[in-house]
């Protein structure tokens, strides 16, 4: 079980930086998709991958949260798998399949 927290909180740790190199990459493959796309300066990009990345941080803290308290042997800091572990899990993820879908779709413009 230890084995099993700490891949988890690797994992947590290296999830962000791994969505935002990521979504680095996607930006340029964004940038330079052939026209006609809409023009999207990097702010609002920025912008609404932290939007997301806060919106889904918070489902998923409370998320991992329910699910960690749920059993009867759960202890009183259970809530704390979903603010460490779960939470920024589904930031990253929903950064990532943000940035995937905003530059797959440039890439699919007629």
């Amino acid at each position: 079980m230890d084995a099993v927290i700490l891949i988890l909180l690797i994992a947590t740790l290296l999830a962000p930086m791994l969505a935002i190199l990521f979504s680095i990459r996607c930006y340029k493959s964004y940038r330079s998709a052939p026209e006609p796309k809409r023009s999207l300066p990097i702010s609002f990009f920025v912008g609404l991958l932290l939007l997301s990345a806060f919106i889904t941080y918070w489902l998923g803290a409370i998320v991992g949260a329910n699910i960690a308290c749920s059993s009867t042997s759960a202890s009183y800091l259970c809530g704390l798998w979903g603010a460490y572990i779960v939470g920024p899990l589904f930031s990253s993820l929903a950064i990532a399949l943000l940035a995937h879908v905003w530059s797959s779709n440039a890439r699919s413009a007629p």
